[in-house]
């Protein structure tokens, strides 16, 4: 690089020469940041890429015609910006692949293709921001449903799965919910969400809010001068709830914890469970294994 800048200088103008260079370092800084945004699909533009890229061939053929008579000199600058553009859009979608890592001729639309998520949340609020941000629209589905409402939780998700011809998931995510369900739903509601996840899914992944959450949201209430949950005061499952929804995943509902991933940033941990008969027809890798093993030791 410092050979071809030096040999540049010596048939150009040293001020061009650097200015060319800052204005090249600035755009692939840009394109840089602007490329971890991974909401915008930037795959789905190789074909306008192409189209560029043939206007650039052509016109660099006319180009090489004209411009040694002089004919039209202000082509040589339009000719100049079309290629810094085609160049700037591939190296776009170029790193976009790279933060994706996906391999040479593969679309965020391939990608996805085989992938199918559901997203449940009580609030239809942030079940449309979710859907109007949603970067894959194609893999994933949303809809609002109050999980504890057994009627329409059986017709939501039975339709959802006959789609693909399937009666339980691969995996189940649970996120930050147990609390919700505990407090509004009781020692019992929890119990039966438990049970009723497990035997939705092969795999369960579960992040427990801690019991200081729930009394953080009590306190909370208290401030607002509302009252307390119905349930916070007449639990029985309390204290350390990590191990609270461990023993009722495996002891009570057919689920072997297979590790633990650690704990979040808001010191929660990442519970990893398999359904007891699905071990042999569902392997799980051995290197996820390992690396939680790994992290527990640690």
């Amino acid at each position: 690089m410092a050979y071809l800048t030096g040999m540049l200088s010596s048939y150009y103008n040293t001020t061009s020469v650097l200015l060319c260079l800052g204005i090249t370092a600035l755009v692939c800084l840009s394109v840089t940041v602007f490329s971890f945004q991974t909401k915008f699909d930037f795959t789905s533009c190789q074909g306008v890429l192409f189209v560029l890229l043939m206007t650039l061939f052509f016109s660099g053929l006319i180009l090489a015609i004209l411009l040694p008579f002089q004919y039209v000199p202000w082509l040589h600058a339009v000719y100049a910006a079309l290629g810094a553009g085609v160049f700037t859009l591939d190296l776009s979608v170029a790193l976009y692949k790279h933060f994706l890592s996906l391999p040479d001729g593969e679309t965020c639309s391939d990608a996805s293709r085989e992938l199918r998520l559901l997203c449940c949340d009580i609030d239809p609020v942030l079940v449309k921001r979710a859907e109007k941000e949603c970067p894959f629209p194609d893999a994933l589905t949303f809809i609002t449903l109050d999980f504890m409402n057994q009627r329409k939780r059986k017709v939501l998700l039975s339709s959802f799965l006959s789609q693909f011809g399937r009666s339980v998931f691969d995996i189940g995510f649970c996120m930050s919910i147990t609390m919700w369900i505990h407090l509004n739903h009781g020692d019992h509601g929890l119990w039966e969400f438990l049970a009723h996840l497990s035997s939705l899914c092969h795999y369960l992944l579960v992040e427990p809010q801690p019991w200081k959450c729930y009394r953080a949201a009590a306190r909370r209430l208290r401030k607002l001068g509302l009252h307390d949950f119905d349930h916070f005061h007449s639990l029985a499952i309390r204290g350390d709830m990590t191990n609270q929804i461990v023993q009722i995943l495996t002891q009570d509902h057919g689920m072997e914890l297979i590790c633990c991933f650690g704990n979040t940033s808001w010191d929660r941990s990442l519970l990893f469970f398999r359904a007891k008969q699905t071990i042999e027809t569902h392997p799980i890798p051995e290197s996820l294994i390992e690396r939680g093993k790994e992290k527990n030791r640690l």
